[in-house]
């Protein structure tokens, strides 16, 4: 297989989004992945590609060189488009083998069955071919605008489920504030914005562990601040570590931390006769 087809606007896809919010414009290897795959896509001729002709296998040096990246970056790579649907694999020693079926729906159908219509085509008068071609082209209308109703419907119901979550994170965290402080809090155009970044992503059972630990934590900043939103998103790391472990590293062991590394600079000096 030496060409397939994509939609202009895959960039927006939520997959994409996710290799580029990841991993920069390093999440676009994608792309030479795909096209290294269709490249070695050799169906029988004349029947159609099925499932076992996705599967590929690639030198893992070979990879690294088409793609520019280090192996460190290419396990990135694979196991977020792994995690996204594109796509799986599985390394052995310097040997990588991908399976990729979602090219089974990028498939140009004329390519696969060109040979048939130009026989057909070579006994058909000028007019019947070109209302053939009318009436390949409406068929591609209506399949571009059934797929584009679809990405929207798509796009539309991720929207309502993203929403309904940051009422939920808003609504737990108004619930955590009142209990602690005795009053709800001002919840303002930002505040939401912060509550609808947290809360992507995350199921209900994970927005109810991690607001309910960013009120408990130890952390004398956030009482004294009255634990605003903005806090929680600078210091989720430690709220999610906290949630998960019970861990909360205090200003004074932090401190501590780094008079020992101090100290031991100082002592390294003294040994090497630097001071």
């Amino acid at each position: 297989m030496r060409w397939f087809k994509h939609f202009s606007d895959n960039h927006r896809g939520r997959s994409v989004q996710d290799l580029l919010d990841q991993l920069g414009h390093t999440g676009l290897c994608y792309y030479l992945l795909m096209e290294m795959c269709a490249e070695k896509m050799e169906p029988k001729s004349g029947e159609k590609p099925v499932e076992a002709d996705c599967l590929f296998n690639f030198h893992t040096r070979v990879v690294r060189q088409n793609l520019r990246i280090s192996r460190v970056k290419l396990q990135q790579l694979l196991s977020i488009c792994q995690g996204n649907g594109l796509l799986s694999f599985q390394f052995s020693g310097n040997s990588l083998q991908i399976s990729m079926p979602i090219l089974l729906d990028l498939l140009d159908k004329d390519t696969i069955n060109a040979r048939r219509r130009r026989d057909e085509n070579a006994t058909k008068s000028r007019l019947d071919i070109d209302k053939d071609l009318d009436i390949d082209k409406d068929k591609e209308k209506k399949e571009i605008t059934r797929k584009i109703s679809k990405t929207i419907a798509s796009a539309d119901s991720t929207k309502e489920a993203d929403a309904q979550k940051t009422k939920g994170f808003i609504a737990r965290y108004c619930q955590n504030f009142k209990f602690k402080y005795g009053s709800n809090p001002e919840i303002k155009g930002p505040t939401a914005g912060i509550a609808g970044r947290l809360a992507k992503g995350l199921s209900e059972d994970k927005i109810n562990l991690y607001v309910d630990a960013f009120f408990e934590m130890p952390d004398a900043y956030l009482i004294k601040a009255k634990h605003p939103m903005k806090l929680f998103e600078t210091k989720f790391n430690e709220v999610t570590v906290f949630a998960n472990s019970g861990q909360f590293t205090t200003n004074q062991q932090a401190r501590q931390a780094d008079d020992t590394a101090s100290n031991m600079l100082l002592l390294e000096k003294v040994r090497r006769g630097e001071l």
